[in-house]
């Protein structure tokens, strides 16, 4: 724990030897998967075939999913607030779980049917939770990654809330259809407390609870009809440039929420742990917020803010 951002930066500041050695003694010890890659995550996109082909421009290496083979569902239009009653709270009070889970073998059809009633339940019932769905990992048919948002933390507590029996039942109905041998990974966003770690922990998953320092995840809905394209990705930082990447961030985090309604979440968070990471939410209202939100050749604050992240990033 830190006392503050200038505390995070100043432990990991390479540029003194003695950190460096440190750093450098404890990254020999570490498993650095994904070496080739400086951008590495999943993402849903309805046109995945123009995502991973734009993203691959960019250097980054997405497994791509599209909606087509979705359980559960997704609605941005839930849990509809004032978007400024408190800009600086609502900027992440959102709580996002991305996740990966394995499913008994052979049990794969009955967990989408368990699953899906979960949703519909949810849908009626839980109005400030946006999302419950997952797609099948492409390798493993056992595999499946996971999306759920919530507005809030009341919004993520009443979707636990066993208090209900039928909640309790439809919850439990898929939950107890995963191999409890492995237990769910994944990434916690937005303005988790906590609860969301005693709970989640409760049933046996091993996250990783992240904060973000800069960007927003917006509140109201975009006002298009979607579906939304979602990244979460973790990305490598040069030694000694997270305090000039979260900067760069930062300004075009604000550029977007001023500018692009179709930019929903734009937010990056410092890896609790390795100094030379950062955990990175993107979500867009549709394809063309995508698109646009990448559009350097016609929007100068974009160039220039892409130009600022990559540069930073560890290449």
């Amino acid at each position: 724990m830190f006392a503050d951002d200038h505390g995070y930066f100043e432990h990991a500041d390479m540029t003194k030897p003695e950190i460096k050695l440190g750093w450098d003694g404890l990254f020999s010890c570490y498993d650095m998967r994904d070496e080739r890659h400086a951008i590495t995550g999943i993402a849903w996109a309805q046109d995945w075939d123009a995502f991973e082909h734009k993203s691959k421009e960019m250097g980054a290496h997405f497994s791509v999913y599209d909606y087509m083979n979705e359980q559960g569902g997704i609605d941005l239009t839930k849990g509809v607030v004032v978007e400024n009653k408190s800009p600086v709270a609502n900027d992440h009070e959102a709580v996002v779980v991305v996740s990966k889970r394995w499913v008994q073998p052979g049990k794969m059809e009955e967990y989408k049917i368990a699953y899906n009633a979960a949703w519909q339940h949810f849908n009626e019932t839980v109005p400030e939770m946006k999302s419950l769905f997952f797609s099948v990992d492409k390798e493993h048919e056992h595999v499946m990654h996971d999306v759920q948002w919530f507005s809030n933390m009341d919004a993520f507590m009443a979707h636990i809330d066993f208090s209900n029996e039928k909640r309790k039942e439809l919850v439990m109905a898929f939950i107890n259809l995963c191999d409890k041998d492995k237990p769910f990974e994944g990434t916690v966003y937005g303005g988790w407390d906590a609860r969301v770690h005693d709970a989640t922990r409760g049933m046996g998953a091993k996250f990783k609870f992240v904060t973000a320092h800069v960007g927003f995840i917006r509140q109201a809905p975009p006002g298009r009809k979607g579906p939304p394209t979602i990244v979460s990705s973790v990305r490598k930082v040069k030694p000694g440039k997270l305090a000039a990447l979260s900067c760069a961030y930062r300004d075009l985090a604000q550029y977007y929420k001023n500018n692009d309604r179709g930019v929903v979440a734009f937010t990056a968070a410092p890896d609790p742990v390795n100094p030379l990471l950062v955990h990175d939410l993107q979500v867009f209202a549709d394809d063309d917020g995508f698109v646009s939100h990448a559009d350097a050749d016609n929007i100068p604050e974009v160039n220039k803010g892409f130009e600022a992240l990559f540069h930073n990033y560890d290449m």
